[in-house]
């Protein structure tokens, strides 16, 4: 069968039960009224058992916080329809409490819609959410029913009270906020999702605008208002039921796809503030292979990014004689879960040759707490190194020649003299005793005698 008869065979449908219950409204509006809140309840349950069952899977919990409201939505409904005058099967002062029920689930409802949008891009515990809707519920059925604090919703003499009509125009306000903040989260959406959304809360305004001006229970505008009712109900189940559940794939990939690309965002945001640091930045993963290398670091080895990136490092830049060493730290880290920093130094092969380069590693675990990769930040410490190794040399070298002569006062004048770079000595009072000619050079005088 076609698509096209498919459709016309559910539109043949969907107008026989419409007009079926327009007909049982017409004859007995009370068996019109049980049908159509049953209807809604049904969808209402059905509604909040996919978006439960759902929301581990689903990194939105837009639909999380739709289904637990709706749930909240049901059950008073429920206590509406027992409640609606001629039922006799909850005890009633006449219509007021029914339409009191009425009014606390259409906050509720339109409440949640108002707050959804906000949870598309965070998250909410969901106990949390299940007991702040049993609060309100329970809460709502104490106000009405035990302590009788509700303000009233229609009196047998006058109809509609102010209060009632007002929350009417608030729930519409809400509804208009809803469809609002819908729109300005419309990225997390389908264009169909999005459309069947923006009906129901559109059924919803014209459901309560029915609500704001009929007289009786059981005139025409109330029985308008529930057709309107239900047309919002059943769209909000072809959202949540049919986008979701008929086409899962659909809504997860699209949450994969919005999850790639907000990491994506983070590792380029990460690459630029790594690119801007004049020191050189490797991310390796558990296995020693590079998953991220910033500018000075391709810059110091001479290569660019698809020749480093998913390279094993030790294997590729460090040279031989040093891999053992050095892949022996890198496993030590992998067996040590309670590190958190470490500094270690090592020499890599660079464009300019082999170059020692000093390693603050920082180590990264999963959400297990179990070790992932390593963070190193590296500055290149050869000159440093080097000038280390002189000057150790040098004082051995110093030490031997005053152990030999026995002028040591005269061989570490004249060597100190030598020297191009300034040195300063401190006697026991923190003055300057000594300073060679590098020195008086560099501060433009003599600094004999000055406090440190």
């Amino acid at each position: 069968m076609s698509e096209r008869a498919n459709r016309l065979g559910n539109l043949f449908l969907s107008a026989s039960l419409l007009g079926g219950l327009y007909l049982i409204g017409r004859m007995n509006y009370l068996v019109f009224h049980f049908l159509s809140e049953m209807f809604t309840i049904a969808i209402a349950g059905a509604i909040f058992m996919f978006a439960w069952n759902s929301r581990r899977f689903i990194q939105n919990d837009y639909f999380t916080v739709i289904g637990v409201a709706y749930l909240g939505v049901g059950i008073i409904q429920s206590f509406h329809t027992l409640a609606y005058s001629g039922m006799d099967i909850i005890a009633t002062s006449g219509a007021n409490e029914a339409t009191q029920l009425w009014l606390s689930a259409r906050f509720l409802e339109s409440g949640a819609l108002f707050l959804a949008p906000a949870f598309v891009i965070r998250r909410i515990r969901p106990m949390l959410l299940m007991g702040l809707t049993a609060f309100y519920t329970g809460a709502i059925f104490f106000f009405i029913f035990v302590f009788r604090v509700f303000p009233p919703a229609f009196l047998p003499d006058s109809g509609l009270t102010g209060f009632k009509i007002n929350s009417e125009y608030l729930i519409i306000a809400l509804s208009l906020g809803a469809a609002f903040r819908l729109y300005r989260r419309r990225e997390f959406f389908s264009r169909a999702v999005l459309s069947l959304l923006f009906q129901a809360i559109f059924w919803t305004i014209v459901s309560e605008s029915f609500f704001v001006s009929y007289v009786s229970v059981y005139d025409l505008a109330n029985l308008l208002g529930h057709f309107a009712m239900i047309f919002s109900f059943y769209l909000v189940y072809r959202v949540v039921i049919y986008s979701g559940l008929n086409r899962p794939l659909e809504t997860l990939f699209r949450d994969l796809k919005q999850s790639e690309n907000s990491l994506r965002e983070q590792k380029d945001r990460l690459q630029k503030y790594l690119d801007i640091a004049n020191i050189l930045f490797v991310v390796l993963d558990k296995n020693g292979r590079v998953r991220l290398i910033n500018k000075k670091g391709l810059q110091l080895l001479g290569k660019k990014e698809d020749e480093i990136i998913n390279k094993r490092w030790i294997d590729n830049f460090v040279p031989e004689p040093n891999r053992k060493t050095v892949r022996g730290e890198f496993e030590r880290k992998l067996g040590d879960s309670g590190a958190k920093e470490s500094y270690f130094e090592n020499p890599i092969n660079t464009a300019q040759g082999t170059r020692l380069i000093g390693w603050h590693n920082a180590i990264l675990t999963d959400a297990g707490g179990d070790f992932a990769g390593v963070l190193a930040a590296g500055e290149d410490i050869t000159d440093r190194f080097r000038a280390e190794q002189e000057r150790k040399k040098f004082l051995a070298e110093l030490e031997r020649l005053s152990a030999e002569s026995g002028q040591r006062a005269e061989i570490l004048n004249s060597v100190l003299s030598s020297l191009t770079e300034p040195v300063l000595f401190y006697d026991s009072s923190l003055r300057i005793s000594y300073a060679n000619q590098a020195a008086v050079n560099f501060l433009g005088f003599s600094p004999l005698g000055f406090d440190h």
